[in-house]
């Protein structure tokens, strides 16, 4: 790393699938590079069984704020909250091309900024790994392979595989997210509704839900990924 990190010591102030508009500043997508390299990365969300995956390639001069918000949406999440990345001390935050403030940066850590960085220089050799945090969510971002493009190949990013859809962004933690499926189970169940939900338990279920009103949590639509990968090529 280089001198633009900030450590932090005071107490933390603050931290801040669907195809989104661009964020409202302009940033670095690729940096220019002559040895670009093909990393395929698997990102998994941690805490929940069977696992929610994607994995996906992209080259290795990437930036990292690009990568951050590719995968947000890749995973199914709509980018209303910030992301970050993080591992031991280390903390890349989004900064919104302001520069990085250290007064939003937790008590402990080592802050970077996700704009002045490649995904090669946070992950240099298979099998390591980083995590991408969305809110409460965990999600792990492991090198699975790092290979040479062929010649004439396009260094772009793709969708490669995937299994299960993402908690719905009003779920914001575990707990959330297992009481809205059983809410789901007891609401899709062929007894009657009377006597098994209230209420209240309908309005909590469509408020969780939110847009995702036909949630399925076993199936991931493979044709937004591809579209989303494509998006974040240009």
């Amino acid at each position: 790393m280089d001198n633009t990190n900030m450590e932090y010591n005071d107490e933390n102030c603050g931290s801040g699938l669907k195809i989104l508009a661009e964020p409202e500043f302009e940033y670095l997508h690729y940096r220019q590079e002559t040895d670009v390299k093909k990393y395929t990365l698997r990102i998994s969300l941690k805490g929940i069984r069977p696992t929610i995956w994607r994995k996906v390639e992209v080259p290795s001069n990437i930036i990292v704020f690009h990568l951050g918000e590719m995968l947000v949406q890749m995973m199914g999440w709509s980018g209303q909250v910030s992301q970050h990345f993080e591992r031991g001390r280390e903390y890349w935050k989004c900064c919104y091309g302001e520069g990085l403030d250290p007064a939003f940066i937790p008590k402990g850590k080592i802050g970077y900024d996700q704009e002045q960085y490649t995904i090669r220089e946070l992950l240099s050799e298979i099998e390591s790994h980083i995590y991408l945090v969305y809110g409460e969510w965990l999600n792990m971002v492991r090198v699975c392979s790092i290979d040479d493009y062929a010649d004439g190949d396009s260094h772009c990013v793709k969708f490669i595989d995937g299994r299960r859809a993402c908690p719905p962004e009003n779920c914001s933690d575990l707990l959330t997210y297992n009481t809205m499926l059983k809410l789901q189970e007891d609401y899709k169940s062929p007894e009657p509704l009377l006597g098994r939900m209230d209420f209240n338990d309908v309005a909590y279920l469509q408020m969780m839900l939110g847009p995702d009103a036909d949630y399925d949590k076993n199936h991931l639509d493979v044709d937004q990924c591809r579209e989303i990968a494509r998006k974040f090529s240009d």
